[in-house]
């Protein structure tokens, strides 16, 4: 668990360093703050892989919460970020 939190902050901090520094745009305002909420919204949907442990459940939950992920970290960083 440590692990996991480790790397999603590792991972948050990555995405503020593209969006706000390397690739700003004009209107870019963006603190840390703001970027953990956004990127914890969209990436709320990876909890639901837990419940990919059962083995009747493995491919559905996974196939949605990938496509869930991929559509939804691009959206809600433009958007919100």
């Amino acid at each position: 668990m440590v692990f996991v939190l480790l790397s999603w902050g590792l991972w948050a901090v990555l995405m503020f360093q593209i969006g706000a520094r390397v690739m700003p745009r004009p209107e870019t305002h963006a603190d840390v703050g703001e970027l953990i909420r956004t990127l914890g919204l969209a990436t709320a949907p990876g909890w639901f892989l837990a419940i990919g442990v059962a083995q009747d459940f493995a491919t559905p939950v996974t196939v949605v919460v990938v496509v869930w992920l991929l559509g939804a970290v691009p959206i809600w960083l433009v958007t919100y970020a």
